[in-house]
Order: C-alpha cells, then sequence, then structure tokens
C-alpha cells in the first residue's frame, strides 16, 4: 500500500445524505441504512465525527474508533466552542455552502517506520500527526482559493489503517457558481442505483421537455490541491523522521517494553504499592475492563499510578528518561518555531497527555493489574470448587479431589487454599491435625494478604484462639483447649467468614461479567 491517499468529495446544502462517507465506513449495507439519518445535515454530521471514545461495532468487534474533533487552532474543543463550531456549520449550510469531506488514510507500516505508531499496543503521536494535518490541509485549501473556510477532523482507526477524516464548509460561500444539471433523485434525496450499486444520472425534465439546471456553487477539488495535500504531510513527517525515531525508541524500546517484561506484583520494591492499587481499583467501582490509563471514571487513580511510574523510571530508565526529555524539549522548540504556541504546552502532552509517557507506562501497569486480577478470579474458581467436593451433602462430595487442589492452589499462592488448608489442619479434618502445619498455613495466606489468615496466625501465635489458653496435653499428643466448646465455635465462624467472604466476591465478579455480556450485546445491536 502507498504510504499516504488522499480523497475528497462534496455534498451541497441541499443534499439529504453523504453517501460516499457512509460507504467508507459502514460497507455492510444494513448499517449504511440504519445509520442514514446522522449524516444528514451538517452539524449531526459533526456529532458523529466528535465522540471521544466512540467506537463502530461490527460482528462483535471493534472496526472503527474516533478520537475528538481538532481544529486549526484547537487540537480539543471545549463545549462551547463546539457548540460554536456547529453554528457556523449551520450557517454555512443556510446560505448554499458545499461541505468537502477529505480523508487522509495512511498505511499503518509507513506510520510505524517513520516512529508516531506502535501496533503492539495501537498507540499512535497524534499530536505530531495533528501538526502535520493541519499544515497539509492549509496547503490544500490554499491552492482551492478557500483560505476563508472552516474545517474541522477527527482521527478515525480500524484493523486496516489510521485515517483522518476533515469536514470543510464556507461560512460565506466565496467560491465561483457553474450550472449544473438536475438529476432524479429518491425518496431519501439520493441518486437510484443499478443493479451493481453504481448510481443511475438521469436528468431532470421539465413539461416541454428540456433538461433542468440550477446554479451551484463548484464542489470538485483539483488534482493539484490533492497533491499538494499529500506532499505537505509527508514533508512534514519525514523531514523529522530520524527525530520521531529516537523519541520512539527512548519511549518504546528501551523504557515501555522493558516494564512489560517486569512483573512489579513480585518486585520487592513495588510489590505493596501494586497491591494497595490493585485492592483501591478492587473496592472501586470501576470494572477491570476499563482499567485504561485515559477513561474518565479512572481520574482519581492517576496521581498513584503516576507516582508507580516514576519510581520505576527512577530505579530502572533515569538515564533513559534524562535523553527523553531533553529531545521533546528540542521538538517542543521546533514545534513552536513551526506552529506557534507554547514549549511547555508540547512537553507537557509528551509527559501527561493520552499517548505520553505516563499514560503509556500507567497503562502497562494496568495491564498487569489486569492479569493478576484474571489470575486471582481463576484461583478463586479452583478454591470454589475445592469447596464445593468437600460438602457432604453435595452429590459431587470428593475430600480427595478436594484436598488435591486445594494443595495445589496453595502450592501456587493461592490464600483461600492457604487459610483453607490452615482449617482443615487445625480441626484434623481430612488430614491428621498439625498445629504447626496450620500456623504454616496460615502465615502463607497472612503474607498473601489474607485477613482471616492473618487473624488465625495472630491467635495461634499467642497460644489464644478468643482468648482462649491453648493447652498441651503430653499424653496423647494433641493440643486441647480451656473451653473446647468455644473454641469449635468459634473456629466455625472464621471458617464461615471466609466461605461467605469468598461467595460475596464470587457473586460480584458473576454480576460485573454479566453486566459486561450485556453492555456487549448492546453494543452489537
Amino acid at each position: 500500500m502507498v504510504g499516504i491517499v488522499a480523497v475528497t468529495r462534496f455534498c451541497e446544502a441541499g443534499s439529504s445524505t453523504f453517501a460516499s462517507y457512509i460507504d467508507y465506513v459502514d460497507r455492510k449495507e444494513a448499517v449504511r441504512k440504519d445509520n442514514k439519518e446522522k449524516f444528514n445535515i451538517f452539524d449531526t454530521y459533526m456529532d458523529y465525527m466528535d465522540n471521544d471514545a466512540k467506537t463502530i461495532m461490527e460482528e462483535g468487534k471493534r472496526i472503527e474508533h474516533m478520537s475528538a474533533l481538532f481544529t486549526k487552532d484547537k487540537d480539543i474543543l471545549t463545549k462551547e466552542e463546539k457548540a460554536d463550531l456547529k453554528e457556523i456549520f449551520k450557517s454555512a449550510q443556510k446560505n448554499g455552502s458545499n461541505m468537502w469531506q477529505t480523508v487522509i488514510s495512511f498505511d499503518n507500516a509507513y506510520l510505524e517506520e517513520i516512529g508516531i505508531y506502535n501496533s503492539a499496543d495501537d498507540t499512535l503521536n497524534e499530536k505530531i500527526l495533528r501538526q502535520a494535518a493541519r499544515r497539509a490541509i492549509g496547503d490544500m485549501l490554499k491552492n482551492e482559493g478557500l483560505e476563508n473556510a472552516t474545517w474541522t477532523a477527527s482521527f478515525h482507526r480500524n484493523t486496516d489503517n489510521i485515517h483522518i477524516h476533515i469536514a470543510t464548509v464556507e461560512p460565506e460561500p466565496m467560491r465561483e457558481k457553474r450550472r449544473y444539471v438536475l438529476y432524479e433523485k429518491d425518496k431519501d434525496g439520493e441518486l437510484p442505483r443499478d443493479k451493481d450499486g453504481k448510481p443511475i444520472k438521469k436528468p431532470v425534465k421539465d413539461e416541454k421537455g428540456n433538461v433542468v439546471t440550477y446554479m451551484g456553487y463548484k464542489g470538485t477539488f483539483k488534482g493539484t490541491s490533492i497533491t499538494a495535500l499529500k506532499s505537505a504531510i509527508r514533508s512534514e513527517l519525514e523531514n523529522n523522521k530520524e527525530v520521531y525515531k529516537e523519541i520512539t525508541k527512548l519511549l518504546r524500546e528501551n523504557i515501555i517494553n522493558d516494564k512489560k517484561t517486569r512483573k512489579l506484583m513480585e518486585d520487592p520494591d513495588f510489590s505493596k504499592k501494586m497491591h494497595d492499587l490493585y485492592n483501591e481499583l478492587q473496592e472501586s467501582s470501576v470494572e477491570p475492563w476499563n482499567w485504561n490509563y485515559n477513561q474518565s471514571r479512572m481520574r482519581s487513580f492517576k496521581a498513584k499510578i503516576n507516582d508507580l511510574s516514576k519510581d520505576f523510571i527512577n530505579a530502572y530508565h533515569k538515564d533513559d528518561f534524562d535523553n527523553f526529555t531533553r529531545k521533546i524539549e528540542r521538538e517542543a522548540m521546533r514545534q513552536v518555531r513551526s506552529y506557534g504556541g507554547k514549549k511547555n504546552d508540547y512537553v507537557r502532552k509528551m509527559l501527561y497527555g493520552k499517548e505520553g509517557i505516563y499514560a503509556r507506562l500507567g497503562n502497562t501497569i494496568l495491564s498487569e493489574l489486569k492479569a493478576y486480577n484474571k489470575y486471582e478470579n481463576e484461583r478463586k474458581n479452583h478454591f470454589h470448587k475445592a469447596v464445593m467436593l468437600l460438602k457432604k451433602d453435595n452429590l459431587l462430595y470428593d475430600p480427595v479431589e478436594a484436598l488435591s487442589i486445594l494443595n495445589g492452589e496453595a502450592k501456587i499462592g493461592n490464600s483461600y487454599a492457604q487459610a483453607k488448608m490452615g482449617f482443615l489442619y487445625l480441626q484434623g479434618e481430612y488430614v491428621e491435625r498439625n498445629i504447626d502445619t496450620a500456623k504454616a498455613y496460615f502465615k502463607s495466606a497472612a503474607n498473601n494478604g489474607n485477613e482471616l489468615g492473618k487473624k488465625m496466625l495472630e491467635e495461634l501465635e499467642n497460644n489464644k484462639i478468643f482468648g482462649k489458653v491453648l493447652k498441651y496435653n503430653r499424653q496423647n499428643d494433641r493440643m486441647r483447649y480451656a473451653n473446647n466448646y468455644a473454641f469449635r465455635r468459634g473456629l466455625r465462624f472464621l471458617e464461615n467468614e471466609l466461605n461467605r467472604n469468598y461467595e460475596k466476591a464470587r457473586n460480584m465478579y458473576d454480576a460485573e461479567m454479566l453486566q459486561r455480556e450485556i453492555d456487549q450485546r448492546g453494543q452489537e445491536i
């Protein structure tokens, strides 16, 4: 595929649909019909383009993602600025302006080659591409004599390529007018199509049989304008290819990829902070599949995620980070000379923006937590099965299989299984009673964050159970208790509490999975 491809279509102010654009976005006829009303007027077209997290689903898979609108002067528009822009588009339509729809499509491999896209984690340096697009759009419109035009654009992504959609209007039309033939259209305002899907141009005739014509603003762009667009964007990207590649290498290959190979949950210097963050996320209303740094609902966790990222950089990549910041500061100065603005704005975005280093590092940290959460849920499922197999009223009652599962889970660090084995050895149920072995299991559970394990270990270390002193009978080599009834009652309470906590967590997990399935089905519909 060619690195950069660009096409432009236009529709007149009175057009009811933007058929060629819909054909491009929604290739299925059913989807095109269902979404036709989204493209009937200029401002609803803008609504379609302007969605920070818009996803078009096809057969349950993401086929298109759209980022926020940007303009000649703004990377992100406020609510008021969006409203003003919509009014400009409405006014342009009222004044009879055409709307030009331009698509710049990139070969992802080309963008990866120059260092602004990474296919491994689907990250794009939108800042760089946005600046290049601004220059290119300006050159195209200048070549068409449309310097007074207003345009807005957004990035769209799918599995094939990354592309930019641009919508342009003249608020006060100054384009030359030409005489055009009026063609018959269907009830939706579209040209009818033949069996092969090709448009049928049948002129409208008056009662005398004469072809009806009308005066309209020139719509077609010159080939040289499209060439200017492609040349400008390629030149802008190619001129700084080596800079982008250096920055990308430092960020992606040296820092981000190294984090992906390091398990901070197992790193003594990071384990506590990682577990604390994990526990806070578990207690929050944010579902694990939404543990994404750039999600708005993750805002309250960003400070802690950034702290972890800073600790990781200082521990393993301080020199790389210092080199990275020097390079982006030099690039910021070039951006300011070329496009204006403030150097600190560019630097801040490269550090804290959606595609900046802290967002990327943050997402690798969250990916590790999501993987850990999945692992924990699998361990809980295994534990749940073992508990069921130990219930004598269960048709699947099988203590041998249950002990095999619990032993295996305890060995790989399942704190639920470790605590359960502690209870079994303490009670002498299915295994020979052994207080020292029980303590060892409770200690392992406690070390893995199990609260009941901590409580039982504390009681046993003090030779007490609920304040009752443990007594040792040498004659039969068993532990005796000052109040056997109180001990067994307390033991049952703790064990039941362990099972209740697990059942509660299990039910919450099942409910979240069901809600996720419902949400996904809703998107697919």
